[in-house]
């Protein structure tokens, strides 16, 4: 495999969101536009494709429009959790969230015996990612 990863960089004044599934992939990296991303921070998303067509096409997306449709995903693919930096995008989230399918990666992972909830606690989380708590 010949695949090619960036992180990219987001300047634009509105921060990358993330969820409980914040994995965004593509059917199938070997098509034309084929690639998969995530949001690893309010300002940085991880993406990697196969297609050096794809990368050519995505450097000339506006900054603004990689951070809307990265938020669309991961908000319309969250079922119990969206987390973004503040409360100024719930209109969004409300309107979005669950509406999308996800992929599961590893379906026995999120198998638990009881003891441990897979989940983080909210104490763990860093003071700039908390969940925008959202009532359906």
């Amino acid at each position: 495999m010949n695949a090619q990863w960036w992180v990219f960089k987001s300047h634009v004044r509105r921060p990358i969101m993330t969820s409980d599934h914040p994995f965004v992939m593509t059917n199938g990296l070997l098509r034309p536009d084929g690639h998969f991303a995530i949001p690893i921070g309010p300002r940085h998303l991880f993406i990697a494709f196969m297609k050096k067509e794809f990368g050519e096409s995505f450097r000339r997306m506006p900054a603004g429009k990689i951070v809307r449709l990265t938020n669309e995903a991961v908000i319309g693919q969250g079922r119990k959790y969206v987390y973004g930096l503040d409360s100024s995008d719930i209109a969004e989230v409300r309107r979005l969230m669950g509406k999308r399918d996800f992929i599961t990666l590893l379906p026995n992972m999120t198998k638990h015996d009881g003891e441990n909830d897979p989940q983080l606690m909210l104490d763990d989380l860093p003071d700039v990612i908390k969940p925008l708590n959202i009532k359906a």
